[in-house]
């Protein structure tokens, strides 16, 4: 049985157990294993738990779903995405590059990457957001299974959430607050408390 699959939406070659493309995000169908009980020989077959219709992969243009920092778009791409919970937390973050920033001042600020983070029912969702502050499709999911921790921890003005698996950790910062925005504090706080280790 082949360890890898390809998206249903981009067509990215994926690990085969991947509930979530974490190229473009998009939810994949899932399979069952049947093993026959014959001692002699062990015989899988795949079948598909429900009927998935593959979309093509412009059928969700980011950038139509208006500024990121505005909570209800970010619920209305994240369900577009195939994402459906309801209770999610949702933070804005980022990923720092300060060998750039400190090699060419401000101007490495453009290296930064800009995510909208959410924590879903099974992972956490980071939705890439440009400097217009728009969706740009660049969008990457971590399933829980795959953690081995998450901390978030405060740090001056910013939190830093800090994901590790086996592969490698991943460090992004978080605001405390974001001016006419009080979803941010809302949920900086909540989550400070539940991953606070």
């Amino acid at each position: 049985m082949s360890d890898q699959k390809f998206c249903v939406s981009c067509g990215q070659s994926i690990p085969a157990s991947a509930i979530f493309c974490p190229n473009c995000g998009q939810r994949q169908p899932q399979f069952q294993t049947a093993t026959s009980a014959t001692p002699a020989t062990s015989v899988t077959s795949q079948a598909p738990v429900q009927p998935v219709t593959p979309r093509e992969p412009q059928a969700v243009d980011p950038k139509s779903f208006g500024k990121a920092l505005n909570i209800k778009a970010v619920n209305r791409y994240r369900q577009a995405l195939g994402y459906t919970s309801t209770d999610n937390l949702v933070v804005y973050g980022y990923m720092l590059n300060m060998g750039m920033t400190v090699l060419v001042g401000v101007v490495g600020m453009l290296a930064n990457k800009y995510y909208m983070i959410s924590f879903e029912d099974d992972g956490i969702l980071f939705l890439g957001i440009g400097l217009s502050s728009h969706f740009t499709g660049e969008n990457s999911f971590i399933n829980f299974n795959d953690l081995e921790k998450i901390s978030f921890k405060n740090f001056g003005l910013d939190y830093h959430l800090t994901v590790t698996a086996e592969n490698g950790t991943m460090k992004a910062k978080v605001t405390r607050l974001i001016l006419g925005q009080p979803w941010q504090a809302a949920n900086v706080k909540i989550l400070a408390q539940r991953y606070h280790k």
